[in-house]
């Protein structure tokens, strides 16, 4: 028998796990899924040292089998899965996979945060908790950020879901899908490209889709200098943030301290040198201009008069609404939503005959 983790719990899980420390594999199928015990409660606490004072959430097959503990919340179903929903971690201890992690998240984000943990899914990032404090309104959880490769690509969610219409959040998960982007690099890459790209009525800009941390190769006879990065084949190119090579525009997120410092700046500005020699237009966003309205409009209202594309919103309180996206994206979202778990009991997911109609 196994012990699934889930729903938020698997979601954080997915957020810092490093596929080449932790490894977990995929799995075909899985019978009877059972609550947890002491020792899977131990194993659990190990893999998610930074759950060990919270519900963990799990899944079981029936409502029989749902358990009444201190830090666990289990939630019931008898659907169906599609082969490979689960993934195992260690011993008998499994947990969702990020396109099922994906659609059970649909039950408890709004669409922008949907989209935003489905770009982390499709990223090449993970953040993994290293310190936890506490403070009067609450802890507060330092992570670092690393690079990996992607889970899963948007390909793959959107296969999935499709393969699973009937699992609650499907239909909203769908939605999600249309606004999601492949690769991005960082929590902060994820939301510049949400706030760009996300139609007016969720607070974006509806700017064209870009591509992520794609490859944009150089003519390599005016690269004469190292530190550019070659393909097989010897040619030159560099990767950026977000780039719409139709219309020859690069955005770069300077954000962390690797753009900081002496070299950082002087490998800015050479890479800003080299892609505009190439005939690219190249702009640049801080963190604290991200967070500024005025700051971010002066910037979003140049960079679509480049990409060709007018901000015509036809919503009345568009501003409000893109300040609001801009507020939401920088906040802790799954840890919020992991605060507002704890305090609830157990939780079961609706059987199909529930479901049906209610996601229109």
């Amino acid at each position: 028998m196994a012990v699934v983790l889930s729903d938020i719990s698997a979601a954080l899980y997915w957020e810092a796990c490093n596929p080449r420390v932790a490894r977990p594999h995929r799995v075909r199928l899985l019978d009877e899924l059972r609550p947890p015990d002491a020792r899977a409660i131990s194993c659990v606490d190990a893999a998610l040292p930074f759950l060990a004072e919270d519900k963990v959430h799990y899944l079981v097959s029936s409502q029989s089998k749902r358990h009444v503990a201190n830090r666990v919340a289990c939630h019931s179903s008898s659907m169906s899965f599609p082969p490979g929903s689960f993934f195992h971690i260690e011993d008998e201890v499994y947990v969702v996979a990020p396109e099922l992690s994906f659609i059970q998240m649909a039950r408890c984000l709004p669409l922008e945060q949907l989209v935003h943990y489905g770009m982390m899914l499709c990223g090449v990032y993970y953040r993994t908790p290293v310190s936890i404090n506490e403070g009067f309104d609450g802890r507060h959880i330092k992570r670092r950020t690393g690079q990996r490769d992607a889970l899963v690509t948007l390909e793959d969610l959107a296969f999935y879901v499709q393969s699973a219409p009937h699992l609650h959040g499907a239909a909203k998960a769908k939605k999600a899908l249309r606004h999601i982007i492949d690769k991005s690099r960082s929590p902060m890459e994820t939301s510049l490209a949400m706030a760009l790209c996300l139609p007016y009525r969720l607070g974006g800009c509806s700017a064209p889709k870009p591509s992520m941390n794609a490859a944009i190769y150089l003519d390599s006879k005016g690269v004469i200098a190292g530190g550019v990065r070659r393909d097989s084949k010897g040619m030159p190119y560099l990767e950026c943030d977000l780039a719409w090579d139709a219309r020859r525009v690069i955005v770069e997120y300077h954000g962390d301290e690797s753009h900081f410092g002496r070299e950082g700046v002087a490998r800015d500005v050479r890479k800003a040198n080299l892609l505009r020699a190439a005939g690219y237009e190249y702009y640049a966003l801080t963190r604290e201009a991200f967070a500024s309205t005025l700051k971010f409009w002066e910037f979003a209202s140049k960079l679509m008069k480049s990409l060709g594309h007018r901000l015509q919103p036809g919503v009345t309180d568009f501003e409000k609404r893109n300040e609001a996206l801009r507020k939401t994206l920088r906040n802790d979202y799954l840890h919020a939503c992991r605060r507002r778990q704890c305090v609830q009991g157990q939780v079961r997911m609706p059987d199909e005959r529930e479901v049906q109609g209610c996601e229109a």
